[in-house]
């Protein structure tokens, strides 16, 4: 009898047990497992604009100097702006490495569209080009300047570094950049000399006949003529012997590419790499950013001229899936996945960064800017810690997307991977938990080098993609400071 009471009694406990954990089995698992997506967004972000504003570095001696170009940018919804130019159907997806015609650049768009991916391409056409310009003014958003090493001097200027830039401009850009603090070197040319870019925004889902963006992105095109010379280098380089920098940043080295063939471009890199090499024994770093490539014997020519002597590279998940597959395979992808995990991503990093330094390549700093993850891995000899910048960097590419100062939760959506593999350059993997307390995770390489990993923080109605990159990768530059380097110059 006893024993028949004990049962009941037993089997009561466990039906109220199992109801009480019905009615608490989302708090139950908050505590066991961790919040749920909302709150750790709003715990993640609560983190991420404490640091920023408890753990502001001094930037009191900041010296920066960028180059070589700038440009006119033209914004058009990509979309609208293909059925202005009597493509309200789109053609079949073609991949070009080179645009000779209208047809080439519809065809073009259409594949990089379809694939959610970026990239900038030169339109040979006079007549095609002349009409493309003409119909992306009259049906432009907004109108600009641009340009990465541009975009990357004004956003330190305007966190309060002392900035300098290397590029030809025309008279309203010089102004603009004098009232902005931006000290420049370089040729003032005519307005109307000016090069200009068209940059073809599109929206995730956004449909175009049968084809629809599996993400948000945009697509450039241009004709440069003034560009491609590169006439800024030698007057930049003279210069900045007496300016000083803590380092340089180079971008656009990308709009060189439709001109490298039958040109002195090869000449002018090999040059660029001897001046690079020059600032170095003066203790300066140089920083690359990289872009999206399609020619690979120019691909061979940069490798061997600016991505083997930076010491710094800035790039996002397809531009390192180009250069690792170069690296690795001597060819070039023309896109990759543009929804990246974030452990493969962190894998492929660690694997270009051992392949560029066993080949020779001077890297001792390299930082991601993905769909889904932000990474920096860095020489501790040669940088400081890394948070600020890549805590700070993730921040302004949410800030720009949304086009607001105080993020929240309700705005954004966070890739946050649960755990994280640390993969190291000898293979070996440590399973890092991820904390939405403590957001950053770390993990050693070797005995140099480390890697500082966050999630993403992405608008769920992104109200821009276009110069997020230069922004993000200039933002964590400038607040990652470098540890000046004895050579025998100093």
């Amino acid at each position: 009898m006893n024993s028949i009471l004990t049962v009941l009694v037993l089997g009561l406990l466990l039906a109220i047990g199992l109801d009480l954990f019905q009615e608490n089995s989302s708090w139950i698992r908050e505590q066991l497992y961790g919040k749920q997506p909302k709150r750790k967004t709003a715990q993640v972000l609560e983190y991420f604009q404490n640091y920023e504003r408890e753990n502001h570095p001094d930037l009191t001696d900041c010296r920066l100097a960028w180059g070589y170009f700038a440009d006119l940018d033209v914004l058009v919804n990509g979309v609208p702006y293909m059925n202005s130019l009597g493509y309200e159907k789109p053609p079949e997806p073609v991949y070009h490495d080179f645009l000779n015609n209208m047809q080439d650049f519809a065809e073009t768009f259409a594949f990089f569209f379809s694939k959610g991916a970026a990239n900038e391409m030169f339109l040979d056409n006079v007549e095609d080009w002349s009409k493309v310009r003409e119909t992306a003014f009259t049906n432009k958003r907004d109108a600009y300047y641009g340009g990465n090493a541009l975009w990357m001097a004004k956003n330190a200027a305007r966190i309060g570094c002392r900035s300098l830039l290397g590029a030809i401009v025309d008279p309203d850009l010089k102004q603009e950049l004098t009232d902005l603090g931006v000290e420049t070197i370089g040729t003032v040319i005519p307005a109307e000399e000016f090069d200009v870019h068209i940059l073809m925004e599109y929206v995730k889902t956004e449909s175009w006949g049968k084809l629809f963006a599996p993400r948000s992105n945009r697509y450039y095109v241009n004709r440069d003529q003034q560009i491609s010379k590169l006439e800024v280098l030698d007057a930049y380089h003279e210069e900045i012997k007496k300016y000083k920098p803590d380092f340089h940043g180079i971008g656009g080295l990308h709009l060189l590419e439709p001109h490298f063939e039958g040109s002195d471009i090869k000449d002018k890199l090999y040059k660029m790499k001897a001046y690079w090499a020059e600032a170095q024994q003066r203790g300066e770093q140089i920083h690359l950013e990289l872009a999206a490539f399609n020619n690979l014997k120019f691909y061979e020519t940069l490798a061997d001229t600016a991505i083997k002597q930076a010491n710094s590279i800035g790039l996002n998940e397809q531009e390192l899936a180009i250069l690792h597959s170069y690296l690795s395979t001597q060819s070039l992808v023309a896109v990759s996945d543009t929804n990246p995990d974030a452990n493969a991503i962190n894998g492929l990093i660690v694997d270009t960064l051992k392949l560029m330094i066993e080949n020779g390549y001077e890297v001792n700093r390299m930082h991601l800017h993905s769909l889904n993850v932000h990474s920096v891995c860095y020489k501790e000899s040669h940088w400081g810690d890394g948070s600020f910048g890549l805590i700070s960097s993730a921040l302004i590419a949410a800030r720009m997307g949304c086009r607001v100062e105080t993020l929240t939760e309700d705005l954004v959506t966070l890739y946050h991977p649960g755990e994280l593999i640390g993969k190291n350059f000898a293979g070996q993997e440590e399973h890092l938990a991820f904390y939405p307390s403590n957001p950053v995770m770390k993990w050693k390489l070797d005995l140099e080098f480390i890697c500082l990993s966050i999630p993403a923080v992405i608008c769920h109605d992104s109200q821009r993609s276009a110069n997020l990159g230069d922004n993000i990768s200039s933002t964590g530059l400038t607040y990652h400071r470098p540890i000046k380097q004895k050579t025998d110059s100093n």
